[in-house]
């Protein structure tokens, strides 16, 4: 089901803060929260991962959409960069 209510919004001005998600395998990751649904805690954010970071081979409870700005990651066995 879709979120309530939706508008528009500026990510540039929304601060950066610690990444809402339990445990400390996202320290470091910093989040720009962009939607949040208050009954079942579905989210939308921008990530900012630091250089090195890895969660290793543990799975996210959630459907994942990534698209990579800057740097390069590696996600299992596919290496991902700008050229």
């Amino acid at each position: 089901m879709p979120r309530p209510h939706v508008e528009f919004l500026h990510a540039q001005q929304l601060p950066w803060r610690a990444a809402p998600f339990p445990g400390a395998g996202w320290r470091g990751v910093e989040a720009k929260l962009l939607s949040r649904d208050p009954g079942d805690g579905a989210c939308s954010v921008l990530l900012r991962l630091p250089a090195g970071f890895a969660r290793g081979p543990h799975a996210l409870a959630a459907a994942q959409e990534w698209l990579l700005l800057d740097g390069a990651m590696r996600r299992g066995a596919l290496d991902y960069g700008l050229d």
